[in-house]
Parts: C-alpha cells; sequence; structure tokens
C-alpha cells in the first residue's frame, strides 16, 4: 500500500472548471496535491507517452491511449493520502466505461452527465482523467512522466 498516487486529466478535458472540479474531490476525500497544485496543463513527450501505457504492448489498441494523450495539453497531479492512495483515488474516479460509470458517484460518472453523451468512438469515461489501478502500475508511471530519480520520493 502506498501513499501517493498520480492523476492525469487528458487532453480536451483540462479546462479550469473541471480541473477544479477533479482536484476539489480528491481534497474533500483526504487527498493533499504534492506535485502541481496550481494545475498546470502541460504536453507529455511521446516517449512518456509510451512509457506511460507500456502496460498495453502487444495489445491491439495500444496505439489509441498513446495518441489521445499526445493530442493536447495535460494536467498531471501527484496526490498524498494517509491510506492506500491509489485504491482510494480509484474508486473515486469510477470505472472506465461509460455505462458503468453513470451509475455510479464518481468523478467519471459526473463529468459524462457534465459534457452529456457524444457519438465519437473515443469518448467514453477512460478519456477524462487516468489513475493507476495498483502500486506497481503507479511507480512505473511515476517513473514514465518524472524520470526516476524524482519519482522515487513518491514511491513507497
Amino acid at each position: 500500500m502506498g501513499h501517493y498516487t498520480i492523476a492525469i486529466i487528458k487532453p480536451n478535458f483540462h479546462m479550469v472548471e473541471v480541473s477544479q472540479y477533479i482536484k476539489q474531490v480528491f481534497e474533500e476525500n483526504g487527498f493533499t496535491c504534492h506535485f502541481n497544485y496550481d494545475l498546470k496543463a502541460e504536453r507529455l513527450s511521446k516517449e512518456q507517452a509510451i512509457d506511460l501505457y507500456s502496460g498495453l504492448r502487444g495489445k491491439e489498441y495500444q496505439d489509441k491511449p498513446v495518441q489521445f494523450i499526445l493530442n493536447g495539453f495535460c494536467v498531471v497531479m501527484v496526490w498524498y493520502h494517509p491510506g492506500d492512495a491509489v485504491a482510494i483515488a480509484k474508486q473515486l474516479v469510477g470505472p472506465t466505461y461509460a455505462l458503468q460509470a453513470m451509475q455510479e458517484d464518481c468523478i467519471r460518472g459526473f463529468l459524462l452527465e457534465y459534457f452529456g453523451t457524444a457519438q465519437e468512438p473515443y469518448f467514453n469515461a477512460a478519456n477524462f482523467i487516468h489513475v493507476p489501478g495498483d502500486d506497481v502500475e503507479r511507480d512505473q508511471q511515476m517513473e514514465a512522466i518524472f524520470g526516476v530519480a524524482k519519482a522515487k520520493q513518491w514511491q513507497n
């Protein structure tokens, strides 16, 4: 169990009100922001994006998330929680699939309602925000974004 996690607001959804909403939900649930409290948006490099989604290597759809995240600016945040940060963040963010997310009280469900339904095939709940599924994935993704040396300070 780790006390830190990473959250990435993906391109097209880093609008101020969405970023502020996500930040507020995390803070209301006991998280403290340890990186990017001001919600600065940035572009990931191709290398960062490929490394971020390295867990998808070998899957037929592995290129879609990489291309999507390179499509614009992201907001990358590191959050601390005294409990199991990865599990709690994953619960707050909610299910990846839109129909499941809309039935739960979670960030993805709220954002699906906020934006309404869309007909684009890649417009689904997974594309609003990314959080890792476990501590191993968190460590790998923090290293992809920040490099090994800097990521070590948040790996526990």
